[in-house]
C-alpha cells in the first residue's frame, strides 16, 4: 500500500455562517504529513503532536473534516480508527485538509469550591476543644523557662556567655 499525504490546519475551529460551516484559521498554521492507509487513531495523534509545534502536555486536539458533499454538512469528528480509514477514503478522493482544534488542558478541570472557615470559626473552635493535642503543644512552644536547643545561655540576653 503506498503512503498517503495528509494536509493538517491547526489552531482553528469550524464555524457556522450564513448556513454553511467553514474553518477559520486563528494562527494560520498548516503542514503536510505522510502516513501510512492502515495508521490509527493514535498513530495519527503521535503523528501530529510530533510534527506540529503542538504542545501535548497543554494541548488536547479535536480532529475533524469536511467531505465535499452536494448539500452542506456539519464537520465530521474523527475519534477512532474506524473514523480515521473513513477520513483517508475522503482525502483520497477529494484531497480535504484534516483539521485540529486545540482544546486547553485546564478548561477541562472542573474546580471545586472548597470551605474557608472564618477566624472567629477558628477562635470558638479552639475554645470549645481545649482538651485537643494542639492547645497544647500551643502552650509547649510559648514556654520560655525551657532550653529551646538554640546553644545559648538560656538568659534570654543574645550572647553565649555568663
Amino acid at each position: 500500500m503506498s503512503s498517503t499525504l495528509i494536509i493538517i490546519l491547526y489552531d482553528g475551529a469550524w464555524e457556522k455562517n450564513e448556513g454553511s460551516w467553514n474553518w477559520n484559521e486563528k494562527g494560520q498554521r498548516s503542514k503536510c504529513i505522510m502516513v501510512e492507509p492502515n495508521i490509527t487513531f493514535n498513530e495519527l495523534l503521535d503523528e501530529i503532536y510530533g510534527s506540529t509545534e503542538i504542545d501535548h502536555n497543554c494541548f488536547d486536539v479535536e480532529l475533524s473534516y469536511k467531505p465535499k458533499t452536494t448539500i452542506d454538512i456539519a464537520p465530521i469528528a474523527v475519534k477512532n480508527d474506524k473514523d480515521v480509514m473513513a477520513f483517508i477514503c475522503w482525502q483520497k478522493k477529494d484531497n480535504i485538509p484534516l483539521c485540529v482544534t486545540l482544546v486547553r488542558k485546564f478548561e477541562n478541570i472542573a474546580f471545586k469550591e472548597i470551605f474557608v472557615p472564618e477566624l472567629d470559626d477558628i477562635e470558638d473552635f479552639r475554645e470549645n476543644n481545649d482538651d485537643k493535642s494542639y492547645s497544647q503543644e500551643d502552650d509547649d512552644n510559648n514556654d520560655d523557662d525551657e532550653d529551646d536547643g538554640g546553644g545559648g545561655d538560656g538568659d534570654g540576653d543574645g550572647d553565649d556567655g555568663g
